[in-house]
């Protein structure tokens, strides 16, 4: 990566905005004034020279289009591809792709090559933003909706504004399993990459399709937990939210719910919903693992009971 302010002078001079996200533009050597330069003294214009067939560009560009999505309108991606811009590639001495240029007031801010990680590129636009004198603010992320269909369309409007974007993914695959849409929803959750936060959730929710399923056939997470806001003692009741806390990556909240379902005496749980909470726990921790102390004191837990 470098940082270096210098003027864009000298440059090659009609856009089309992605319709699925305004804060990205694919620019033409015809555009480059008004898209790069003009509008570079309204906010940090950050250009990404590729090619169709570049692979690491195929690996950075939904990157920068999701962090463009996040950005809510604070920088714009503005997108070129060097075979169809060949004065501009040859003017920032692109010799390889992807190049990734930050342009503020005019001027070149900073630039780096190769497709990095998504962390890396976020403090790039920390520190672009800082050299240019301005802040980069987080902005909140909007909450999907409680209810199936809503939530399903936020999960795929979302995916096609950022395809990488793991927590949406993760939503998505989640909702599909409750519905039974067993193949779409693996396709989706096998798509989340180990760098992802979001990547124990989603092998939690691989391993535990049969329980997601389950809470999807008692009307889903929200029904859940007003269910059990309602009858807070009631075994049924517990027993779903207990699905819901492990099915969504909170392992040791999950078990310990299950575990005290194990527990109770005869004249609080059937023998029925004893069974159920212990082949449940036993699910949870083949897919927790060995790796959480929390998760071990209700494996502990567990055997003490059954044993």
């Amino acid at each position: 990566m470098t940082s270096a302010k210098s003027p864009l002078i000298g440059m090659p001079g009609v856009s089309s905005a992605a319709p699925s996200n305004p804060h990205v533009v694919d620019a033409t050597e015809e555009s480059f004034e008004r898209d790069v330069v003009e509008a570079s003294f309204q906010v940090p214009i950050i250009v990404d020279l590729w090619a169709t067939w570049c692979g690491p560009c195929k690996q950075l560009s939904p990157t920068l289009e999701g962090l463009a999505a996040e950005g809510g309108g604070q920088w714009r991606l503005v997108k070129i591809d060097v075979d169809q811009a060949p004065n501009i590639a040859a003017y920032f001495q692109a010799q390889s792709i992807p190049m990734v240029l930050a342009i503020f007031q005019g001027a070149l801010v900073s630039q780096f090559k190769g497709a990095l990680p998504k962390r890396e590129v976020e403090k790039w636009l920390g520190d672009v933003f800082k050299h240019s004198g301005l802040k980069l603010e987080k902005l909140v992320e909007p909450e999907a909706p409680s209810d199936p269909i809503q939530a399903e369309a936020f999960f795929r409007d979302r995916l096609r504004q950022r395809p990488e974007e793991a927590k949406s993914k993760l939503g998505l695959g989640r909702l599909l399993f409750a519905r039974g849409e067993l193949a779409e929803a693996d396709k989706i959750l096998n798509e989340i990459p180990m760098t992802a936060p979001e990547f124990s959730a989603a092998r939690a929710a691989l391993a535990l399709k049969e329980l997601i399923a389950e809470i999807g056939r008692a009307g889903g997470e929200a029904a859940v937990r007003a269910a059990a806001a309602q009858s807070p003692d009631d075994v049924d009741a517990g027993y779903f939210v207990a699905l819901v806390e492990g099915t969504g990556g909170r392992f040791a909240a999950g078990l310990e719910a299950l575990v005290t379902q194990v527990g109770l005496p005869g004249s609080r749980i059937t023998p029925e919903q004893k069974s159920r909470a212990k082949k449940a726990a036993a699910l949870l921790l083949e897919a927790a693992g060995r790796n959480d102390p929390e998760v071990e004191v209700q494996r502990k837990r567990l055997a003490r009971l059954l044993f």
